[in-house]
């Protein structure tokens, strides 16, 4: 194991402790635990969304920034795609029909909702521009 330096609020290293009775095992447990969620949810996300849903759910989230409160919430998402669509038409533009994206959107769990929005908010920034790479990641 390396030992690394990070900054945690005050409010998670008080929940890590209070969780598991030490700060230090608490938040080695959930960084570690994070990445096999990460690796198990991207499995379950594959194949989930067609290749217009993804890219027209990347287009809506370029320039925006994920708010971790808000970042596991399903019916979140959809309202800011429904803005995306209110402002920028983005359902035409993707050729998408609206009522089956809400659907498959509003059946996410914490978990896939937090994870498929990660993955995008990853893509743009690696300054990617070709969506079949994220495409790639979730076909």
């Amino acid at each position: 194991m390396k030992n690394v330096t990070i900054r945690i609020s005050d409010e998670i290293t008080a929940a890590a402790e209070k969780l598991y009775s030490a700060k230090v095992t608490g938040l080695q447990i959930a960084t570690e635990v994070y990445f096999e969620l990460q690796r198990r949810t991207m499995q379950e996300l594959k194949g989930r969304f067609s290749e217009k849903e993804i890219h027209a759910m990347a287009d809506n989230q370029n320039g925006t920034e994920l708010q971790t409160q808000f970042g596991c919430d399903a019916k979140m998402m959809w309202w800011q795609i429904e803005d995306g669509n209110t402002y920028d038409n983005l359902f035409a533009k993707w050729d998408l029909d609206g009522e089956a994206l809400k659907k498959k959107i509003l059946e996410l769990t914490s978990a896939q909702t937090w994870f498929l929005q990660d993955a995008i908010r990853r893509f743009w920034r690696q300054n990617n521009t070709d969506l079949s790479i994220l495409s790639t990641e979730l076909l």
